[in-house]
């Protein structure tokens, strides 16, 4: 049965399959989002998406530098140039792999106020939306635009 602080794990299908797009910001998809935070946070994360929770719709919440970011329906909309590291997964626990990912992006959406919202990202914040992004889209891991089969 899962808890409050149950994230699911690689090889569940909701995992590999694309999110649906959230047609109408509700009172339902708020508390989903603050349910997704108060989870990140007990599991020590930094990104979180919503089909990690069971919950195949476009909804993320990001938690870096002190930052928080919950976002519904994000969309990259620009890129910069690539570099590689190493990155985690809650959903594939105690494995880590290098993901070659852009420095920067514009990463577009709405917030749980249903404002749009526009955020230039660096770093590890590009890096945590990129990954949280790739969860939407059904990808666990992506290693040079390829799915990896997680073993």
């Amino acid at each position: 049965m899962q808890t409050q602080t149950d994230i699911i794990r690689y090889p569940h299908p909701v995992l590999l399959k694309t999110a649906a797009p959230v047609e109408n910001i509700n009172q339902q998809v708020i508390d989903t989002l603050d349910i997704m935070t108060r989870m990140l946070k007990y599991h020590e994360g930094v990104g979180l998406a919503a089909p990690q929770i069971k919950i195949s719709q476009r909804l993320i919440t990001v938690y870096v530098k002190n930052a928080l970011y919950q976002m519904i329906n994000p969309v990259i909309k620009w890129e910069s140039v690539s570099e590689k590291g190493i990155e985690g997964c809650l959903s594939v626990p105690e494995k880590y792999y290098e993901v070659v990912r852009a420095q920067e992006i514009i990463v577009q959406g709405f917030t749980p106020d249903q404002n749009d919202v526009t955020i230039l990202a660096d770093g590890i914040l590009a890096r945590v939306f990129q990954h949280e992004i790739d969860h939407l889209n059904g990808i666990l891991i992506n290693i040079d635009g390829i799915r990896v089969e997680i073993t």
